[in-house]
């Protein structure tokens, strides 16, 4: 698969970035998280060669959010969390914020803090909803 998406995002450089974040996407829901990684540093690597190609960062963030997650490490994990947020907000990217604050409610529910996730999502949804 990392050849084809490769080849892909090599072709087309306006949409490697979104072919990097669905393949570490899909690694990551394959639990391949050594492959997800690989796929978020040509993500970063594929952005980076595009100047001004910022619409998938909120993704890119919560994605690394996630890896970081899945790994064990919580270090730093929030913090991904958080800028995919921010990033998302200053996008008006509504779905990428979404996702994020969705991540990083699964975080804090996973370290027993079960009322302040649910109200972190309930805030961002209600936050979105009015902004339409």
């Amino acid at each position: 698969m990392w050849e084809s998406f490769g080849h892909l995002g090599a072709g087309n450089h306006a949409l490697a970035p979104i072919w990097f974040t669905l393949l570490g996407e899909v690694y990551l829901t394959a639990r391949q998280l050594a492959e997800a990684r690989g796929a978020v540093e040509s993500d970063h690597a594929a952005a980076a060669a595009q100047a001004g190609q910022q619409l998938f960062d909120a993704e890119l963030h919560r994605l690394e959010g996630e890896l970081v997650l899945a790994s064990g490490a919580t270090t730093e994990d929030e913090a991904l969390f958080r800028r995919a947020i921010e990033i998302g907000r200053a996008q008006e990217a509504k779905a990428f914020g979404l996702r994020a604050a969705t991540g990083l409610a699964r975080l804090w529910r996973d370290q027993g803090r079960a009322a302040g996730a649910r109200d972190l999502v309930d805030a961002t949804a209600l936050l979105d909803e009015l902004r339409l």
